[in-house]
């Protein structure tokens, strides 16, 4: 073995041009893979491996090449007891070979065996920069990597930002979504949860998912955003997708008893009944929409116009300083947030140009803003109110 060993890195070079010059030439090939045959026979690892890299620097087909990767990994980890060069081969097969689910898992067990998660982590993002992410094997790698960041680099904004890449791609993914909820939940951050849950309702088609969904919303808005107009609403779009069941209702006019939203619980059940027109449910919808109205909504409605009428006759005579009290009364007992900011807003024009009464003009501005922070032309004629020169208004607003 003595020449052997002496020559064989020149027996390799030259094996390797001559190759490379003639690639056809069955001669040199039979020689190089005497050469492995050799090596193996005479547990020359060391030496084979470096056959093997040759043999990768001229083989071009993807199936040969993985067989030589997968070659030598095991020279690598079972005859050398080297793990650490059987993962780094590993990462090269995976570089050409993402779709290989076998090769994924040996792969990421050699980085838990040689502490090289982070390390594979890198590789998967170097794959995915290729602009693979819409493939399907690329979105597979992407739930990969996001695992990988939460449970084993614990880089929860890194697996977010993941998840939400699985999510556009496949809007009702249900794992993208429960991930994203546990790890938003965990940083608090309930506004992008909120957002990530109506994405999901919109796209899912399961109603008993769109359910589970609304469910999530309801609790969210209620108890973390603070937003009980918002619970509401997904506890009416929760009837409407299952009118049928009794809780979902009694917990409807709850809410509406809470929050004084008795006519959109009405306009719920009757939007539905109109859906399912003909149906005993139907018809049992409308008798519960027509108990709202008589017990809670009756009186108010009629005393509203009985107001706006009572408005449309000072309105005529130009009694101003009469119809801005009544408006005022009216506006108090509307429901819409729209239909208060437009009578607040006749309110406060009458009071400047017809009473000359700037305070009741703030007044009125300061209830748009109440109904609405983002009301801007509330807010500009506001500020300009409270920029006049006239001292009582100054000592007023202070």
């Amino acid at each position: 073995m003595g020449a052997f060993t002496d020559t064989f890195e020149e027996m390799i070079d030259r094996c390797r041009r001559s190759l490379q010059d003639q690639p056809k030439d069955e001669l040199i090939a039979m020689t190089f893979s005497s050469l492995e045959m050799l090596c193996r026979q005479n547990g020359e690892w060391d030496k084979l491996v470096k056959l093997l890299d040759v043999r990768l620097s001229l083989e071009k087909g993807p199936h040969v090449r993985q067989e030589v990767f997968g070659d030598l990994m095991r020279i690598y980890e079972e005859e050398l007891g080297q793990k650490q060069l059987a993962f780094l081969t590993a990462c090269r097969a995976f570089r050409e070979n993402m779709e290989d689910e076998v090769l994924r898992m040996k792969l990421e067990s050699l980085a838990e065996e040689t502490d090289s998660v982070e390390e594979m982590a890198m590789v998967y993002e170097e794959i995915l920069d290729g602009k693979v992410a819409c493939t399907e094997a690329g979105l597979a790698l992407v739930r990969r990597l996001a695992k990988i960041k939460e449970f084993h680099l614990e880089e929860p904004d890194e697996a977010i930002s993941l998840w939400q890449q699985v999510l556009w791609a496949e809007p009702d993914d249900e794992e993208a979504v429960d991930s994203l909820e546990r790890l938003l939940r965990a940083l608090g951050d309930f506004t992008e949860l909120a957002r990530v849950l109506e994405s999901c309702f919109s796209a899912a088609k399961d109603s008993d998912r769109r359910l589970g969904v609304l469910r999530s919303l309801r609790d969210i808005y209620a108890h973390r955003l603070m937003e009980p107009a918002l619970a509401f609403g997904a506890v009416a779009r929760a009837v409407k997708e299952k009118p049928e069941e009794e809780g979902l209702r009694r917990q409807l006019e709850q809410m509406a008893a809470q929050q004084d939203m008795f006519e959109e619980a009405m306009g719920v059940y009757l939007d539905v009944a109109d859906d399912l027109d003909g149906t005993e449910l139907a018809a049992g919808l409308r008798r519960r929409a027509d108990w709202i109205r008589k017990k809670h909504l009756t009186g108010h409605v009629e005393e509203i116009a009985a107001l706006a009428s009572l408005a449309d006759l000072y309105r005529d005579r130009g009694e101003y300083a009469d119809l801005v009290e009544i408006l005022r009364r009216q506006a108090k007992l509307e429901r819409s947030p729209e239909r208060k900011i437009d009578i607040y807003y006749e309110v406060a024009q009458i009071a400047e140009e017809r009473l000359n009464r700037r305070q009741v003009a703030i007044e009125a501005y300061l209830e748009i803003l109440a109904e609405d922070k983002q009301e801007r032309a509330a807010a500009k004629l506001l500020n300009r109110l409270y920029m006049t020169d006239t001292p009582a208004l100054v000592t007023s607003a202070a």
